[in-house]
């Protein structure tokens, strides 16, 4: 398994599953898209609250969600799991002042 930062890019063979919990640094108050580019199963929750949802890994799917949200620290619980296939994971991000990008690392924290 790869896991490199250019924002969270996953590969791998098969038979994995992985949950990453994280606080998301928001800059700026304001209406936030999100975009996951994957291949196998994967959920988003943010507070908790489920995002996006992808129960099957046959295929690549791009799912694309927005949220408002108020500047400073968010839960963020990113789940992904991969059974026969070569898989990816690509999560970007888009708002106030933020073109399209893959999720920067310096917005990851593990406390507030």
């Amino acid at each position: 398994m790869t896991i490199g930062y250019d924002g969270i890019f996953i590969t791998s063979e098969k038979f994995f599953a992985l949950k990453f919990s994280s606080f998301i640094k928001i800059p700026a108050d304001g209406l936030y898209w999100f975009n996951i580019d994957a291949t196998g199963r994967v959920m988003m929750t943010l507070h908790g609250a489920e995002m996006h949802r992808r129960p099957s890994a046959w295929s690549r799917t791009v799912a694309e969600f927005s949220v408002g949200l108020k500047a400073g620290y968010h839960p963020v619980d990113i789940y992904f799991m991969q059974d026969e296939f070569d898989s990816e994971l690509k999560i970007e991000w888009e708002g106030p002042g933020i073109t399209r990008q893959a999720l920067p690392e310096n917005i990851f924290f593990i406390e507030e």
